[in-house]
């Protein structure tokens, strides 16, 4: 039996990773296909996106270096291209595209209430600022 499965441990909130390993990894922790581990840390930063052009605002509720969840109640569908701008906290913009990997609708009025409203995007390429989001990204704690 193998595949992946979530175990919520009262407060302690770990995942299973692998059932074949017996791995226990926090929730924050995620494997990509490839088997790398990225680490999501959460944070909110201002950032515009759009399929052209980036011109609906937004925020993001968590970030890795491979991808990031944006909280928005009216989310693109799963395979869409993005185009993505973010401001990080000392005012440097990068802007990077993406695909559009998960969706999750909510309505306006319970946006509070759940964690995941929103998309998650998978980077596929910087156009400016890649560095300094990597370290921005490695410089923050859970």
């Amino acid at each position: 039996m193998s595949g992946f499965f979530h175990v919520n441990f009262a407060m302690l909130r770990y995942t299973i990773v692998r059932i074949d390993d017996f791995v226990l990894a926090p929730r924050s922790m995620v494997m990509d296909r490839s088997g790398r581990k990225l680490i999501r840390k959460n944070k909110r930063l201002k950032m515009k996106f759009g399929s052209e052009e980036p011109s609906r605002a937004a925020f993001t509720g968590n970030t890795s270096s491979g991808g990031i969840h944006v909280v928005t109640n009216m989310p693109e569908h799963p395979g869409t291209s993005l185009k993505l701008w973010i401001v990080l906290p000392d005012g440097q913009e990068v802007v990077v595209s993406g695909i559009v990997c998960w969706a999750k609708k909510v309505p306006t009025n319970l946006m509070r209430m759940t964690k995941f409203a929103g998309m998650g995007v998978k980077f596929t390429h910087f156009e400016c600022g890649r560095q300094a989001y990597q370290e921005f990204v490695e410089n923050l704690r859970f």
